[in-house]
Order: C-alpha cells, then sequence, then structure tokens
C-alpha cells in the first residue's frame, strides 16, 4: 500500500512539474526564491487568491458568523407568507386560547385537554405572539426558526471542540440546509424545539459517558433537556 501510495505521488508530481524544497515552501510569488530546488513561478500558490470558500472553509474564526447568516437566510424568510396547514392550525388554536383565557398551564384545543407536544413550545409562541399583539402565522413560527439555527450552533459547537472544525463545519452547513431540517422547522414547530433539546441531551450525555466529563453542568444537563 505505501509504494502505491509512493507512486501515485510521484505520478502526481511528474504531471505538474512540481519541485519542492524541503527548507523552502513558498507561497507568495513575489517573496519567493528562485532557482533550482524552489517552486516553479507558474506553480507557486499566492494566498490572496485563495477563492472566498476556501478561505472560509480553512478558517475557523469565520465558521460561527458564516452558519449564522446562513441560518438567518434558510430559517427565517417568509415565515408567515403562506397559511397554517395541517398541525399548525392545532398549534395556533392552542396557543390563542392560551392568549385569551389566561391558562397558561394546560393546553386545550376545541374544549377538550391536549397533550401531544411538550407545553414548553407553546409557551414560546405564546411569548412571541403576546409581544406582537396576536397570533398568526409568523409568531407561531417564529420559535421553531429560533430553536434551528441554536440547533445549528449547538451542533456545530460540539463537533469543532471533539472533532476537525473543518468537518464540523461542512457538517453543520449539510444539516443546515437539508430538506428535513427546513421541512421540520416550517410546518412542523413543536417538533423543532423538541429536536433541539434532545439533540442537546444526547450531547451532554455524550461529554459524560463518551468523554468522561466531571462539571455538573454537563450531568445534570443531560437529564433536564431530556
Amino acid at each position: 500500500m505505501a509504494e502505491r501510495i509512493t507512486e501515485v505521488k510521484n505520478r502526481f508530481v511528474a504531471m505538474f512539474d512540481i519541485r519542492i524544497q524541503p527548507s523552502v515552501f513558498c507561497f507568495n510569488p513575489r517573496t519567493a526564491p528562485s532557482g533550482p530546488g524552489s517552486f516553479p513561478i507558474s506553480h507557486r500558490i499566492d494566498t490572496e487568491m485563495k477563492p472566498i470558500w476556501q478561505q472560509i472553509f480553512d478558517s475557523s474564526r469565520l465558521h460561527v458568523p458564516v452558519i449564522f447568516v446562513l441560518g438567518l437566510l434558510i430559517f427565517f424568510p417568509l415565515l408567515g407568507a403562506r397559511d397554517f396547514w395541517d398541525h399548525e392550525n392545532e398549534y395556533a388554536e392552542i396557543t390563542r386560547v392560551m392568549l385569551l383565557d389566561g391558562n397558561y398551564m394546560l393546553p386545550v384545543f376545541n374544549g377538550a385537554p391536549w397533550g401531544d407536544r411538550p407545553i414548553f413550545s407553546f409557551w414560546l409562541a405564546l411569548a412571541v405572539s403576546w409581544l406582537a399583539g396576536e397570533v398568526n402565522e409568523w409568531t407561531v413560527r417564529l420559535p421553531s426558526a429560533v430553536s434551528a439555527m441554536v440547533l445549528m450552533l449547538v451542533y456545530y459547537h460540539f463537533l469543532k471542540k471533539h472533532f476537525d472544525p473543518r468537518a464540523a463545519f461542512l457538517s453543520t452547513v449539510v444539516v443546515a440546509s437539508s430538506l428535513l431540517t427546513v421541512h421540520v422547522e416550517r410546518h412542523l414547530p413543536a417538533n423543532m424545539l423538541c429536536f433541539l433539546l434532545l439533540v442537546l441531551s444526547m450531547f451532554l450525555f455524550m461529554e459524560v459517558l463518551v468523554f468522561e466529563s466531571k462539571r455538573p453542568l454537563h450531568i445534570y444537563g443531560a437529564w433536564l433537556t431530556l
């Protein structure tokens, strides 16, 4: 296997006529030395000419801002552009009844108790609706969009902490732009908050059981978010 890898590397070097001096590895053609053993001018790499996507990919300082902007573009635009679909009608009606009756502890739908989803998701929609002064498509879906954004940041932070930052960034972009993530965030508002808490709980349990963390925040937080 080692001989095969060496053969492939030699073919690659011969194909592009690359000559590398062990003690000198030059990236800037304006300051690079010339002569035998250095890069030919046509094959030297100038970091100033790197594509913007490669600069973002290589710089971990840009990952969080890019993920944040990507989340704003994917999760938040046109939240109130369409009417309620399917189960969204139930979520909106329960929130409206809470806002009118002041009964914040028992979700009620069509006069009967409704316990299909955790009540915390309705509290978030209720808080946004109270601030907006009404219950509408935007106020019901906004907590789901915020939950999706927080989920992407949590996902990236965990993978960056225990794995490679570039792999964490790439996988977070894939998850954020996947059809299932967008569908749940847009059409099943209560589910996205559940996904956030379950993923957060899973990551905290991994901190304790896999990475042997002793921090009380990880231990108690794993059970609390579950």
